[in-house]
């Protein structure tokens, strides 16, 4: 009877400790509106909003967001320092660090925003009309591959900025001659700042996309060094790809899409 109760007592005690979920930490572009990005020191953002949604439906696991500047968490992807980073575009050779990509978690098209008066003819062609131009992007991003190629090849000239609001301060004073970007999210800075008086002079006055050069799927990346760290990790992609895939055919991912355009205005 006394080795029963001593049983019962040891279960009792365990019993906590085997339901507990198990924490998932997963970093995210804190400076990437209206994607992600850190409100009040809070992830906020239509991609951070998707994965919490997410979890939620996955109650065995707990997430825990965590912000990075977008370079430092590809090189954390890259060094085995982190399980995964959203929300990168789908670079298997580029990045071979990240072996599985879980989502879509959106689509993002990626467009080109030129200085006012820099002379281009009425319908330009990428990259035959801009050779030698200076074109910024954000820090670490690979963009599309037709931007890329041009870089590589030294046909235009790549300077990089910490994000959207950077890049457009460079296009006003001439310091680039383009900026290429997600176009929403390029959208979003250019709208935040023509309603802060304090920023209103750094943005140019109007804003429009010369090219679309390319439409990309965001994604949850996975880092595949030190994996067996995270005995759970291949049961959570399976999972996780199972939700997202059940959101999206349920609409929810359209809901929350829809509610981040809408605040956009």
């Amino acid at each position: 009877m006394r080795y029963l109760l001593l049983l019962c007592g040891w279960l009792v005690l365990i019993t906590p400790l085997m339901a507990a979920p198990q924490v998932v930490i997963i970093y995210y572009d804190e400076n990437y509106p209206p994607y992600s990005y850190q409100d009040h020191g809070q992830p906020a953002g239509l991609y951070n909003d998707i994965l919490q949604a997410a979890f939620r439906r996955l109650p065995d696991y707990r997430l825990q967001l965590r912000p990075v500047a977008w370079a430092r968490g590809l090189a954390m992807l890259q060094q085995g320092s982190a399980l995964a980073l959203i929300p990168p575009y789908r670079w298997p050779q580029e990045r071979p660090y990240i072996d599985a990509y879980v989502g879509p978690l959106g689509e993002e098209d990626v467009a080109l925003y030129c200085r006012q008066g820099l002379p281009l003819p009425g319908s330009p062609r990428w990259p035959l009309d801009f050779r030698g131009l200076q074109i910024g992007v954000n820090q670490g991003f690979l963009m599309s591959r037709s931007l890329n190629q041009p870089f590589q090849d030294g046909a235009v000239l790549r300077v990089e900025f910490r994000d959207a609001m950077e890049g457009l301060a460079a296009l006003k004073v001439g310091a680039v001659d383009c900026y290429a970007n997600d176009r929403l999210s390029v959208e979003w800075a250019w709208r935040q700042a023509k309603r802060d008086s304090s920023r209103l002079a750094r943005i140019p006055a109007e804003l429009r996309p010369i090219l679309v050069l390319d439409r990309q799927q965001a994604f949850i990346g996975f880092s595949k060094v030190n994996a067996q760290q995270y005995p759970w990790r291949s049961a959570l992609i399976r999972q996780l790809s199972q939700v997202l895939r059940q959101m999206s055919s349920q609409g929810e991912i359209r809901q929350l899409q829809e509610r981040v355009l809408q605040a956009k205005g």
